[in-house]
């Protein structure tokens, strides 16, 4: 990722459900983008899981598992904001874990 922001002219807004939260080991949830109209072929509802592990004290392992995805998602959003939209989220996650350590 290089440090350049990325400026979207777009927004979107994702709702979902915990399907399972394991404290300190994993969050699995469901995932679909509200701003779109409900299809379950272009706009599918899928399945996000967070695996955490400690590898030692200061350093921790992150898994990320995205299921569900069709291949005919609405003008292939998901696959082209991906360089924005999830690290901006690791980002911010980092930062936070830094400021509890």
């Amino acid at each position: 990722m290089n440090n350049e922001t990325k400026v979207l002219d777009k927004d979107y807004i994702f709702e979902g459900i915990i399907k399972e939260l394991i404290p300190n080991k994993t969050i699995s949830f469901t995932s679909r983008n509200v701003t779109l109209p409900e299809d379950p072929e272009t706009n599918p509802e899928y399945i996000e899981t967070w695996n955490i592990e400690e590898i030692d004290h200061h350093k921790t392992k992150v898994e990320l598992i995205q299921s569900g995805f069709t291949g005919k998602e609405k003008g292939m959003i998901r696959f082209e904001d991906a360089d924005t939209g999830l690290p901006g989220l690791l980002d911010q996650l980092a930062k936070y874990c830094k400021g509890r350590s």
